[in-house]
């Protein structure tokens, strides 16, 4: 009986990491997993590198385009 329980919540568990972690990497994202990203010091050399700066806010610092999964 707690097998059974036991083995039903451990594959819940794992559905439930495997859906937040696909989510979690948008298709810009997938390209730049490897590249650390620094939010302070991160200047796009190119249009679409990975770091998004919204009009009007071209003297704040970068926002990096990966997802934070909370």
């Amino acid at each position: 009986m707690k097998a059974g329980i036991l083995c039903c919540l451990l594959g819940l568990l794992l559905l439930l990491t495997s859906i937040t972690f696909t989510q979690a990497q948008p298709p810009i994202g997938r390209a730049l997993q490897n590249q650390p990203v620094d939010n302070l010091r991160v200047v796009p050399d190119k249009p679409g590198e990975g770091v998004m700066i919204r009009r009007g806010m071209r003297n704040h610092t970068p926002i990096p385009l990966k997802q934070t999964v909370l």
